[in-house]
């Protein structure tokens, strides 16, 4: 079976196919097999890694495999799907609670109202109220006092005579760094509307697609897609 692996970190490192270039916040796009493509995203300055996402293509419609960790990493991913096709997303599937999996569902759900926001029973329930306490801290005390720390170090340098060579860098990661937090400050969460417990099949014009759990990999409602047909399996660590 050909397994292609949905992770959070640089999956296009270790796959064999061409990508596109990387135009500032851009996503990478490799396209896993016809109709079948992942997006990669770069982190956010030194404080946010972002997840990356897989759309799959059909003559009925796309489905989205995680949904990236800020809205507007997702908006970069529509923003290339909508270059692929004209068909709306009718779902997007989100693999897990980790918040770099889901945080840029809202994207998708202003865009397509209708859309289907699909997760494991388990998922939706850590995803409703476990998941905002564990991000709390971050965005609320730790975030803002890290961003603290940088901006009085730019301060600092600002004010050397002659100015540290290295300020112009940290600027630019102070800016990457204050627009993550706002980001995922900022996120409006959308929550599944559609879940199960075992095994969910979708049917979208050519392509038919399994939503599958296991039992638990990384957390106990991880979901794995699959494709039958072309014999592809997705999932998310």
């Amino acid at each position: 079976m050909r397994r292609l692996i949905a992770i959070a970190a640089a999956l296009a490192c270790l796959l064999p196919f061409s990508t596109a270039g990387q135009d500032g916040r851009a996503p990478i796009r490799t396209e896993l097999a016809p109709g079948i493509f992942l997006f990669s995203t770069p982190p956010y300055g030194d404080v946010g890694l972002d997840g990356n996402a897989i759309a799959i293509l059909s003559t009925d419609g796309v489905l989205v495999f995680d949904s990236n960790g800020t809205p507007a990493a997702a908006a970069a991913v529509l923003s290339q799907i909508r270059t692929l096709t004209s068909q709306p997303i009718r779902y997007v599937v989100n693999s897990h609670w980790h918040w770099d999996h889901w945080y840029g569902t809202e994207t998708y759900q202003r865009a397509f109202p209708d859309v289907r926001i699909v997760a494991h029973e388990k998922t939706r329930a850590m995803m409703m109220g476990p998941a905002l306490d564990f991000n709390r801290p971050g965005v609320e005390q730790q975030l803002p006092g890290y961003i603290q720390s940088i901006e009085k170090r730019v301060a600092g340098m600002e004010a050397a005579d002659p100015a540290a060579p290295e300020l112009p860098a940290l600027k630019r990661l102070l800016a990457e760094d204050r627009f993550f937090l706002q980001q995922k400050a900022g996120v409006r969460h959308a929550f599944p509307n559609l879940t199960y417990s075992h095994r969910l099949t979708i049917d979208m014009g050519e392509r038919r697609i399994e939503v599958l759990n296991f039992g638990r990999a990384v957390t106990p409602g991880d979901t794995v897609v699959y494709l039958p047909s072309e014999k592809i399996s997705c999932w998310a660590i």
